[in-house]
């Protein structure tokens, strides 16, 4: 039975408190003017995605030094005020790696496997993650962990043979065109009969293209057999087997000579063989390397596994290499002088074709599941895959580009807004006294862990820590007056004149803009 009076007791952390009110005034604070909406559309088109739990691969979010600086810069931190008043994604990407990272740590330090907490971290762990559905971006990722999404390759690999057989149907999918995906294909257009180098081939183009199409459909055969079906049972193709590839389309073999390739001299050409009656012979013997066999059986897998195809007479590696060629499709040779990384080839969608997928044709592809590092790391590289592409075209270059490094010198600064008649202006620079002392200080935790631990070895004494806590302040009190100084930068009030902002000016890069009246 209850006991009157009932007395509610509770405990308030008021340093956290007057931080969480401070943090909303300096973001909420006069948001209402100036009155404008800023937003890069595909950041808004990155949040849509986010709502539909969509998978996809951002490259422009910010690297992981951004997010180092951004912990050091709470307090007073012009940048991360100016971020969370515009409609910008480093706000949204800061706050779910660290509630990732915190709710991870969290799930560590609970011994018990099974209490209740433990498994409300691992939920919030798991959230804070990507959904696994599939999205318009997955494509830049390996066809194994396209399988693994909800709604993606999975609804056409489904039932799939598993092991690729002696008159088998395949797409094959080059595994080093990143940032963009192509399947090896051939189509009714012979390359040139002679190229500005003076060398001359006229066989059927073969080309790596963008996309899902008919011509990219390929019949694995044995060599001295007429054979174009699956025996039965079949009889799987394994590593060191040597093969012939025959375009489903046109029926012409893959082949290779000593020919310069198109695009790039140096390498072979890969071409659909014609045969014109000229002392040119065919040469269409491809020998299988399962270069993944340690993780996998020594079988040709679906999807599973990542194969060299060596052209025999020539030694000679089917390769993928960037730029255009025929129709706007990427350029494929036969390169001797190779990187393992770059020749990967991926069997995609697979079928026996003389019966019912699944029936009598062995075992069905399963499920494939995620292997959480590798895809992480596959990700990782393909991201920057796509934001190197996009670095790497002409127009990429303005006026207003800057390379990392020179966001933690603050070499630079981006302008967001400026009145239309007076100098009030809002710009995305940092705080320089919180950036600078973040900077120094990932140098200063190398040279105090070295300290650290020479001491413990000598056995020294720890020393008065005085001297630290004073600095500390000094530190604080600097952070204070440099934000003060720069709000008019940040929230563009109140407005400053031409010598006001040239004072403002700390370095000579930055872009200051004066209105002439």
């Amino acid at each position: 039975m209850l006991q009157l009076p009932l007395l509610v007791t509770a405990q308030v952390d008021l340093v956290l408190l007057v931080i969480t009110l401070l943090s909303m005034w300096s973001r909420l604070s006069h948001l209402s003017y100036p009155k404008l909406w800023f937003d890069e559309v595909y950041y808004g088109q990155f949040v849509s995605l986010y709502m539909k739990r969509v998978f996809f691969i951002d490259d422009s979010g910010p690297p992981l030094g951004h997010m180092i600086l951004a912990l050091g810069a709470y307090f007073g931190e012009n940048s991360l005020i100016v971020q969370s008043r515009f409609m910008l994604l480093e706000s949204v990407l800061i706050f779910f790696v660290l509630l990732a990272f915190f709710s991870y740590l969290s799930l560590l330090t609970r011994l018990s496997l099974f209490s209740w907490f433990r498994f409300c971290w691992l939920f919030l762990s798991g959230a804070s993650c990507a959904a696994a559905v599939g999205g318009p971006h997955d494509q830049l990722m390996s066809s194994s962990f396209q399988a693994s999404l909800e709604g993606g390759l999975s609804r056409i690999t489904k039932g799939q043979p598993l092991e690729v057989a002696y008159g088998s149907q395949v797409t094959l999918r080059s595994s080093s065109s990143q940032p963009i995906p192509c399947w090896l294909h051939s189509h009714k257009a012979n390359y040139p009969i002679r190229y500005e180098s003076g060398g001359s081939s006229h066989q059927q183009q073969v080309t790596c293209y963008p996309f899902k199409d008919v011509n990219n459909w390929w019949i694995i055969k044995e060599p001295g057999r007429q054979q174009l079906v699956v025996s039965s049972p079949p009889r799987p193709v394994r590593h060191g087997d040597v093969i012939q590839l025959v375009h489903g389309m046109t029926s012409r073999f893959l082949n290779s000579h000593d020919v310069a390739a198109p695009m790039s001299p140096h390498s072979q050409e890969v071409s659909g063989y014609i045969d014109f009656n000229v002392s040119m012979p065919a040469q269409n013997l491809w020998r299988v390397e399962v270069s993944n066999r340690e993780a996998e059986s020594e079988s040709w897998k679906t999807i599973l596994s990542d194969v060299r195809l060596v052209h025999v007479n020539t030694s000679a590696v089917l390769k993928v290499r960037t730029g255009n060629w025929g129709f706007r499709q990427m350029e494929v040779v036969a390169e001797k002088l190779f990187k393992a990384h770059s020749l990967g080839w991926t069997v995609e969608e697979h079928r026996y074709g003389t019966r019912a997928e699944g029936e009598g044709g062995g075992a069905s592809l399963p499920h494939t599941h995620r292997r959480g590092p590798e895809d992480f790391l596959l990700g990782e590289v393909s991201g920057t895959s796509v934001e190197d592409a996009d670095v790497k075209q002409e127009d990429s270059e303005h006026k207003y580009s800057s390379a990392p490094l020179e966001w933690i010198t603050m070499e630079t600064n981006i302008a967001y807004w400026l009145h239309p008649s007076t100098n009030a202006q809002i710009h995305l620079i940092g705080n320089p006294v919180s950036w600078g002392v973040a900077s120094l200080s990932l140098l200063a935790y190398q040279l105090l862990a070295a300290v650290y631990l020479l001491r413990r070895r000598r056995g020294l004494q720890r020393p008065a820590g005085w001297f630290l806590c004073v600095c500390v302040l000094f530190v604080l009190l600097s952070v204070f007056l440099a934000f003060r100084t720069f709000c008019p930068l940040t929230y563009g009030s109140p407005e400053l004149s031409a010598n006001q902002l040239q004072a403002l000016r700390w370095r000579g890069s930055w872009d200051i803009l004066y209105r002439h009246r």
